[in-house]
């Protein structure tokens, strides 16, 4: 296999760009944001709109595949709803209470719901913070996208997993575990979703709900173990009280 040389790569980078620049859809939003802020808040209500659409037809494809050819059907709906109710009502997060109690109790309780497949937990658990390439959706193609975390150091700078441990005091839990990634990814787009109106930055650090890829057809014949976890910490509040990190929002 030939290796492409650095100025093949930005070649083939800069024409993938551009063929997307002249799509009808990236014209279209690219008139609507000469708009102004009208035509932005028209664009973003679009774009929620259509990857949710996206989002249901994955994962009602995910389901109908799973039921035809593996052994384990996934969970239904409501079963989903039952799990992911159990776990913020009964799962006790770091000794410091459930879910439920602490989104609305203790002001001081931040977090980050997440899913992964690393047998190491610490190796996943905060990349949210870091500028990695984007998390992309099933299908999706990376053309340099990059992560915007929702924290940062108040000069403007990114905060690292090991700082965010030792200096904002993160830790993770694992909530629930599958081995079918459907079954793990509806668990964590559940919970994301029923705490969704928290503030971001001071209570909720992720953006938006999941929209990830929805299974993986793999998993039928090469079962995986796929994690659900909560990543909280207790320090972020203070932290932004005394302007030590910012919020990026």
């Amino acid at each position: 296999m030939t290796r492409l040389t650095y100025e093949e790569k930005r070649a083939r980078k800069a024409a993938a760009n551009a063929a997307y620049r002249n799509t009808p859809e990236r014209k279209a939003i690219a008139a609507a944001y000469r708009k102004g802020p009208k035509g932005k808040a028209a664009i973003v209500k679009y774009n929620a709109k259509n990857n949710a659409k996206n989002k249901k037809e994955r994962q009602e494809a995910a389901v109908k595949w799973h039921l035809e050819n593996s052994s384990v059907p996934p969970l239904t709906i409501s079963q989903v709803g039952e799990v992911v109710t159990r776990i913020i009502n009964s799962v006790d997060i770091g000794g410091l209470g459930t879910l439920s109690a602490l989104s609305v109790v203790d002001k001081s309780f931040t977090f980050y719901v997440g899913l992964t497949k690393q047998e190491n937990l610490n190796l996943e658990d905060l990349r949210w913070l870091t500028k990695r390439g984007a998390n992309l959706s099933e299908g999706e193609t990376y053309t340099g996208q990059r992560n915007r975390p929702v924290l940062l150091w108040s000069n403007g700078t990114n905060i690292t997993m090991g700082q965010a441990r030792k200096h904002l005091g993160f830790q993770s839990q694992v909530v629930y575990e599958s081995s079918a990634l459907i079954d793990a990814s509806r668990v964590e787009d559940e919970i994301q979703t029923r705490f969704q109106s928290l503030p971001l930055g001071r209570k909720r650090l992720w953006r938006h709900v999941a929209m990830g890829r929805s299974s993986n057809q793999k998993d039928v014949t090469e079962p995986q173990v796929y994690k659900v976890f909560i990543t909280y910490s207790t320090k972020v509040m203070n932290l932004l009280d005394s302007n030590e990190i910012i919020i990026q929002t």
